[in-house]
């Protein structure tokens, strides 16, 4: 069984290891738990290896405050971010979700029963989001091939129509059409490419290792069925 793979961003040795006690109340065969102090060296980990899920401690001593949700949202918007905060500030709380944190968690609040919950429920609440906004764009993409081949079967009809006696009202009507029809052609071929990139930015860095052999991210709820655990 492969495990969940979880990134803990915690600089405070206390706290790390408050975390890795909690980790070994669950089920330790389910979860592999990485730490690392700095937000740099975690982008590296990131772009180098499967994560499913992110623990984020906004005081690092490399990137302090909502800036680091900023940064991980940027490089691994298909991840969630779970952020463990030292104070229960509501206010910065909202604020963190809004950039797309999926939890806040309170350390000294903090039991592996919580953890458990939380990280299955951030897990799949990202799924559920992240296949929302890849069928909208993948519909919207759809639509935008279709609108780029009657534009261009438009300029061709128009080009073959410029070929045949046409006084010149005719002659003005026609280039009109051709001349909308291009621009048309021009913003959707934009819009696709526009569309691409969205799929490509909700998809794992190409240098990770987290493609299954059918080429999609594995999901958490593929690898563990994490109700089993003792966690609750």
């Amino acid at each position: 069984m492969k495990k969940l793979s979880v990134l803990l961003i915690e600089d405070d040795i206390l706290d790390v290891e408050a975390i890795e006690r909690a980790f070994r109340l669950m089920e330790p065969q389910i979860f592999e738990l990485r730490t690392t102090a700095r937000l740099l060296d975690a982008i590296g980990l990131i772009k180098s290896k499967e994560f499913h899920v992110v623990l984020l401690d906004l005081g690092l001593p490399d990137s302090t405050g909502l800036g680091s949700i900023n940064r991980l949202m940027e490089l691994v918007p298909h991840i969630p971010v779970i952020v463990l905060t030292g104070n229960d500030d509501a206010d910065l709380a909202i604020r963190g979700i809004e950039l797309g944190a999926q939890e806040f968690l309170t350390k000294a609040q903090l039991t592996s029963a919580d953890l458990l919950r939380t990280i299955r429920h951030a897990a799949k609440r990202k799924q559920v989001e992240m296949n929302a906004i890849l069928s909208r764009s993948s519909d919207a993409k759809r639509m935008a091939n279709l609108l780029q081949e009657t534009s261009h079967d438009i300029l061709e009809n128009t080009d073959r129509l410029m070929e045949t006696k046409l006084d010149a009202n005719q002659r003005r009507l026609v280039d009109r059409v051709k001349k909308q029809s291009r621009q048309s052609l021009d913003a959707v071929r934009k819009l696709n490419e526009r569309l691409s990139g969205v799929s490509t930015s909700l998809s794992p860095p190409s240098g990770s290792q987290s493609q299954s052999a059918g080429g999609s991210q594995s999901q958490p709820e593929d690898i563990i069925d994490v109700e089993s655990g003792n966690g609750g």
